[in-house]
């Protein structure tokens, strides 16, 4: 919340970098893990944020009874193979959004882990062998799958929309996509 203000203050003013660039009103945020967790802690109490991505969330005290709260569209994200925050756990928080609520994602890798979602996948570490998801494929479904989910509903672009149809990743073994509340405005 504070990084949003200070950048939107920085948009505003004169500043040689970020003079005009930011539109404070079209905000989104995003997190891995820990990240993760202060990304729904953020938008469930600060709803300027129009959208949010948390891949891997740590499952905190207070994750769960932030939902509620939450007013944007969601997108989890997670890896089967997660050594850190196993699926099922994933799978439960996401069951925690209300039906009638914000649009809310379930975005899973079956053959990914906690860290198919950064930047380094050490061979011993769950998700990061040879015959699990290679990290450029597990980029390139996050890119994929975020990307158009924010450019929808921060950047508010409706062409999107139809990127974020889960009926193609059905035939997709690398990804599992579940939606629910699709047809709110």
């Amino acid at each position: 919340m504070f990084a949003l203000e200070q950048a939107a203050s920085l948009s505003a003013s004169s500043d040689p970098i970020l003079a005009g660039l930011l539109d404070g009103d079209r905000s989104g945020v995003a997190g891995h893990s820990f990240g993760a967790w202060t990304t729904l802690q953020v938008v469930a109490r600060d709803h300027r944020f129009r959208a949010a991505v948390a891949m891997a969330t740590a499952l905190r005290p207070g994750t769960a009874p932030a939902v509620p709260n939450i007013e944007a569209p969601v997108m989890l994200m997670a890896g089967a193979l997660d050594d850190l925050v196993p699926l099922p756990s994933i799978e439960a928080l996401y069951a925690t959004f209300r039906a009638n609520g914000p649009e809310h994602w379930l975005v899973a890798l079956p053959r990914g882990g906690h860290l198919a979602f950064s930047n380094q996948c050490p061979p011993n570490r769950a998700g990061c062998g040879p015959n699990d998801l290679p990290q450029e494929r597990a980029h390139a479904l996050i890119n994929r799958w975020t990307a158009a989910f924010l450019l929808r509903h921060v950047a508010g672009d409706e062409r999107y929309a139809a990127l974020l149809d889960p009926a193609p990743a059905e035939g997709d073994p690398e990804v599992q996509v579940s939606a629910a509340a699709l047809t709110r405005p």
